[in-house]
């Protein structure tokens, strides 16, 4: 096959389509390339390709977007460091917690993720903690916990033994700080700490006659997680946490919620000091005519990357494996939606990773449904009070009133009552019945964060409907409209699973406002749906949830 010297020309071009279209880059593009492209319409065309591509992908600049768009960048730059280098579990783990963050989404192929592609035990583990959802904050500090060294701590064993019964005990705030983060990272002291709660369940579970405990599995993992892993909480976190008393006492005193902790305990601790599974990937890059059509089965395809996988003395190109959790496989799977600029934030290699993809893909927006209109109208309404309540149960397990007009959200959880004072700046807790309450300042990040409060509140269910969110991991979605109500189905693409998913949104026809919603999901195509959770909405003015806010507070 002869490869004629214009075919040549347009595949060095391509290296220098982004330089063509931002010439903030510093990347001097050659003349001869230059004058090619001027007369080359495939070139012409694949830049005009290009340049919708990252169109379509570029969110409108906002504060917010361009703060995510310089995170993403900079969580790049730390994956890419490991270009041509060897990748192994205790490299990845820190990683692990940041790809489980949808403002760090990662859409090509790092060097950290195709390590995940090969190994099994790090896939487990980050399925492990996938399924704790946990917030952001959680994510990161986590993060930082799966990247200390104990070897970088200057407190020793025998100065923390003394504060192992406080934190047995969730009196974290009688720990000094450096205690506390030594507690956390130390495998001795971690074991010395379970052994001590191990105790403490025993001995209750022998004086309580009952131990059942409901409360505990209605308690989402990421509000548990601070009490296992209190690394990372400053004074303010940690005073929130203690300020939940009731909630504190109890699981001191339950041996049911006590296990529970344990296994949570395990699960976070397992992945932190697993050893090694033997695997270890390099990620090199390729030039771009040695890399495997988009539409071949390849696991890489269309990405200019070789992966090689060492083991042992050997080493070998590996293709793909389907009894492994293939990250690239999902990340292929996703819309595309690149909010940032990548020859000039991301490094060279990555940004030609990142070219070729989209000109090989045939990308599309996220559109929103038909309902989003009628649904983002609760977004805009002051007054709001949203019943949440889980399968089989008659009482909220939670409720929320939150005003935007007089800028105040209250949360009622079981016997506990916490109010946010966003004009005062401060946060009140008490008991219900109690005249006693506690007080504690509102974070700034708190303050910021009231204005999204509505959208919070609607849960994970928002991203599916709500015009500004991306439609992520979505495949096979339909809409039923029936009367007032709108049934919608869709499959979630997991990393090695689906999960199919119904959502239920009742509307009044008189106002279109939203009355309730009812979330479905299963995880077989043949299985029946399963109601998981049902939100209730009432709309207020302001003298009723004035009226509420004077009752509990």
């Amino acid at each position: 096959m002869v490869i004629s010297r214009e075919d040549i020309l347009c595949e060095q071009a391509k290296f220098y389509y982004y330089d063509l279209l931002f010439q903030e880059s510093n990347r001097i593009v050659p003349e001869f390339i230059i004058n090619h492209i001027k007369k080359c319409q495939f070139c012409q065309k694949q830049i005009l390709k290009l340049n919708s591509s990252l169109k379509q992908a570029e969110s409108v600049n906002s504060s917010e977007q361009i703060k995510s768009s310089s995170e993403i960048s900079s969580m790049l730059k730390l994956h890419f460091a490991y270009l041509n280098k060897p990748v192994n579990c205790e490299i990845t783990k820190p990683f692990l917690p940041s790809l489980l963050d949808p403002d760090l989404a990662i859409r090509i192929p790092t060097p950290i993720t195709v390590h995940l592609d090969h190994c099994k035990e790090c896939a487990k583990d980050l399925k492990t903690i996938q399924n704790l959802g946990l917030n952001r904050a959680q994510l990161y500090r986590l993060s930082q916990l799966f990247s200390e060294k104990q070897s970088q701590d200057n407190v020793n064993c025998k100065q923390s033994q003394i504060s192992i019964m406080a934190f047995v005990f969730l009196t974290f705030s009688e720990i000094d700080e450096k205690e506390l983060k030594h507690l956390c990272i130390c495998p001795e002291c971690r074991k010395a700490l379970y052994r001590f709660r191990e105790a403490m369940k025993e001995e209750l579970k022998s004086k309580k006659e009952n131990n059942e405990c409901s409360l505990f599995n209605q308690i989402p993992y990421n509000r548990k997680f601070d009490y296992v892993v209190p690394y990372g909480l400053d004074s303010v976190n940690i005073k929130a946490l203690e300020t939940q008393r009731s909630f504190t006492r109890h699981l001191r005193r339950c041996p049911t919620c006590l296990t529970k902790i344990q296994e949570l305990h395990r699960k976070i601790y397992d992945i932190s000091e697993r050893s090694e599974s033997g695997t270890v990937t390099i990620y090199k890059t390729v030039e771009s005519d040695q890399s495997q059509p988009v539409n071949s089965k390849k696991l890489y395809a269309g990405y200019p990357i070789n992966v090689e996988v060492e083991g042992g003395k050997s080493s070998t190109l590996v293709e793909k494996n389907d009894s492994i959790i293939n990250f690239t496989t999902a990340l292929k799977q996703k819309n595309l939606s690149i909010n940032f600029k990548p020859a000039a934030k991301v490094g060279f290699a990555a940004a030609i990773i990142l070219i070729a993809f989209l000109l090989s893909m045939n990308i599309s927006p996220a559109k929103g449904i038909p309902l989003a209109q009628i649904v983002s109208n609760i977004k805009n309404y002051n007054n709001v009070h949203i019943s949440n309540f889980s399968s089989g149960t008659t009482e909220p397990i939670q409720e929320q009133w939150i005003s935007r007009s007089l800028s105040f959200k209250i949360y009622k959880t079981g016997d506990e009552l916490a109010l946010y004072d966003i004009n005062n700046k401060k946060m009140l807790t008490k008991n219900l019945g109690s005249d006693l309450y506690e007080s504690r300042p509102l974070t700034e990040e708190e303050v910021a964060d009231f204005k999204f409060s509505i959208q919070k509140a609607l849960g994970s269910v928002s991203k599916y409907f709500l015009p500004d969110d991306e439609l992520k991991h979505i495949t096979n979605q339909s809409i039923i409209e029936n009367d007032n109500k709108y049934e919608i189905t869709w499959e979630e693409k997991g990393y090695d699973n689906s999960v199919y998913h119904k959502l239920n949104v009742f509307i009044d026809p008189k106002t279109e406002l939203l009355l309730k919603l009812e979330t479905y999901r299963k995880l077989s195509a043949n299985d029946k749906y399963e109601l998981h959770t049902i939100l209730d909405f009432e709309y207020l003015s302001d003298t009723e949830i004035s009226d509420i806010k004077e009752k509990y507070f």
